[in-house]
């Protein structure tokens, strides 16, 4: 079944609504039996997603499979940060792809290597022995290669920039390979399910201890300790006299001193003779001689 570029960038893009799903993407260079049908679907159990690539890998009639798989990868991840594997599923004659699994795992990969041994007796090859025979096959029988690639990243921009590196790797040592050499191929891509990792955060309350040195017991056990411990450090260490409450209340004092100074020497610098105080010097007796 050939699938539109905008009927696959819908299934990549599709919302990520459900857990423990990851995308599973095969295509061919030849038609796909009429059995396997992406219809509309983007949920699917990984039982059923393997009949599917059986009935693919069960016709035999390719040269090479590849089968890759990327750990911890979800269907939002591939869309965005790998259009190597969007174009070379698009450019393909059978595609099978859907964006949401349940259920898929390493053993998928190597059910369907397993199943492709026994059902056409292929082998294992490597890359260079592939790409640098015009007949990679063996005995006229097919041949597979795999390539695991590491779990991607928990931070988000690190898994994009390694989404985009694997893509570009892919599209180096595979989907280049395919142009150039000519075979009748078949790529699955099997993933894992990325399940973020959230630390449980346990609140922990913090109040503001007020703590009133000078009414504070002290607990019996600790009475001996408290009573013959002897502070041996000198006077000056031990106690605090010149305190900020004490500078104040002396600058208060000098400056009161200096204007009570003041007003004794203004009132003791005054001059009046004794005469003025006597009765015939005094206002009365001016009026009195006049």
């Amino acid at each position: 079944m050939h699938l539109s570029i905008a009927t696959l960038a819908a299934c990549l893009a599709s919302a990520q609504a459900f857990k423990d799903t990851s995308p599973f993407v095969l295509f061919s260079s030849s038609t796909l039996p009429a059995s396997v049908s992406n219809s509309d679907k983007y949920l699917e159990s990984a039982s059923n997603v393997v009949e599917a690539a059986k009935a693919v890998l069960g016709q035999c009639s390719e040269d090479v499979y590849y089968f890759i798989h990327t750990p911890s990868i979800s269907a939002h991840d591939l869309d965005a940060s790998s259009p190597q594997i969007k174009k070379a599923v698009t450019g393909a004659a059978g595609q099978y792809v859907m964006p949401e699994v349940l259920g898929l795992g390493l053993e998928t990969q190597e059910e369907l290597a397993d199943y492709l041994i026994k059902a056409c007796g292929a082998t294992r090859s490597m890359r260079s022995w592939i790409n640098k025979e015009k007949d990679p096959r063996k005995d006229g029988k097919p041949v597979y290669w795999k390539l695991d690639f590491p779990a991607l990243p928990e931070d988000r921009y690190e898994r994009e920039v390694e989404v985009t590196l694997q893509g570009e790797s892919l599209d180096f040592q595979v989907f280049q390979d395919l142009k150039a050499n000519g075979h009748k191929y078949t790529v699955i891509y099997t993933t894992t399910p990325h399940n973020p990792v959230h630390e449980d955060v346990v609140y922990e309350p913090k109040f503001e201890a007020i703590a009133h040195m000078d009414l504070k017991r002290v607990p019996p056990s600790q009475w001996n300790n408290a009573t013959n411990a002897t502070d041996r450090r000198p006077l000056f260490e031990k106690y605090q006299y010149f305190t900020p409450g004490l500078f104040m209340g002396l600058l208060v004092s000098a400056i009161l001193l200096s204007i009570l100074y003041v007003g004794i020497s203004a009132v003791s610098s005054l001059e009046v003779s004794y005469s003025a105080f006597d009765k015939e010097n005094g206002p009365a007796a001016q009026k009195k001689q006049g």
